[in-house]
């Protein structure tokens, strides 16, 4: 349920940015880092190798286990927040 959840509120982030809350990507990235120590340690893109307009960016600090999920809109150079959150934990596939 969660997961659908997610799903769809980053297919409305992607398809109406207006809905999320936006910022300069550079303003944003420093914000998280200062503000919660988060650094982005994952990036989704359609394909490879194959420029991209949007990215899915994680954020997080591996420490405090606090995380951010944005959509990068890349001709706009700005990062739209689609959630976050203060608990993670990391799944192992086997």
């Amino acid at each position: 349920m969660i997961n659908k959840l997610i799903i769809a509120l980053v297919f409305v982030c992607f398809s109406f940015p207006a809905f999320a809350t936006c910022f300069e990507s550079s303003f944003l990235k420093q914000a998280l880092l200062k503000d919660l120590g988060e650094k982005s340690t994952w990036i989704g893109l359609a394909e490879e190798n194959v420029p991209s307009p949007q990215a899915i960016v994680l954020f997080e600090n591996l420490k405090k286990k606090s995380w951010t999920i944005v959509v990068y809109h890349v001709e706009r150079n700005s990062m739209c927040i689609v959630a976050n959150g203060n608990y993670a934990h990391k799944l192992m596939v086997k």
